[in-house]
């Protein structure tokens, strides 16, 4: 329920829950639900998950194994978007005011 009120010059709205029976959802709730998609942010640099062809000549390139790679959480949200699991090589592209690009 929505309710105004004025103070002088003011106006102020606040919103409360119905005291029914049933819960209603809060304002919160009703933002939290919708789908956040980190990539889309800007500050967040392209995450592509390399294909095992790709992987295998990028682990030939630099002569290292799986485990030599960096690593990066599987709890982060740019890898949680993109779906990526345990084991998997993530190009990530980010942008460079001194060479324009940089791959890592």
């Amino acid at each position: 329920m929505v309710t105004k009120s004025k103070a002088g010059s003011r106006k102020a709205v606040t919103v409360k829950r119905k005291t029914s029976g049933k819960k209603k959802a809060s304002v919160e709730e009703d933002l939290t639900s919708q789908p956040f998609n980190p990539t889309e942010h800007t500050f967040v640099p392209k995450h592509e998950k390399l294909s095992v062809k790709e992987a295998k000549a990028i682990l030939e390139k630099y002569h290292a194994g799986i485990k030599e790679m960096p690593k990066i959480g599987v709890h982060d949200p740019a890898i949680v978007a993109l779906g990526a699991k345990q084991g998997d090589i993530i190009r990530i592209t980010r942008k460079s005011y001194t060479t324009g690009e940089t791959v890592f």
